[in-house]
């Protein structure tokens, strides 16, 4: 017998915020490193980002009906094995000291921005049909942050 999971739209939007939280978190960190000093500015314009899509977030969660369904059934399965993968206890410096390089920093990254992408793709038909442009819009950007972060390891293995 499975048990019973449910989850509010609002409690997804927080699931959310935290995401994004722990991207700019990781973002700040790694941008501080010595290694990094030649990506420095990128690093901290994708913990801009991040903050920026948190915000937005919020905004999508402030603006929910105080009588929203909750979500139940295959969708709410889906998300608690999200959180049982522990997609969202991301802890930046623990991450990166496990990366030795550059190029660890950003593989590790482009891995964290197909988490979140995947995450929020399954998001999308959980929450009212009303935020999905706001959501739609994070997507590409999340797919943007993979080709930035994509370009740049590129760029490190050509040099």
């Amino acid at each position: 017998m499975t048990a019973t999971v449910t989850f509010t739209a609002a409690e997804l939007l927080e699931m959310a915020q935290q995401l994004e939280r722990n991207g700019a978190e990781f973002y700040s960190v790694a941008a501080m490193l010595p290694a990094a000093a030649g990506r420095r500015r990128s690093l901290m314009e994708l913990a801009a980002w991040e903050e920026q899509h948190e915000k937005t977030f919020a905004e999508m969660q402030a603006g929910l009906a105080a009588s929203e369904m909750p979500l139940t059934g295959e969708a709410a399965l889906y998300v608690q094995a999200l959180v049982d993968g522990h997609v969202f206890e991301s802890n930046a410096h623990e991450l990166l000291s496990r990366c030795q390089t550059v190029p660890d920093v950003l593989r590790t990254a482009i891995a964290l921005e197909k988490e979140s992408i995947v995450f929020y793709i399954g998001l999308r038909d959980m929450i009212p049909p009303s935020h999905r442009a706001q959501l739609d819009d994070i997507l590409r950007q999340e797919m943007r942050h993979v080709a930035i972060l994509t370009n740049e390891l590129a760029a490190l293995k050509a040099a």
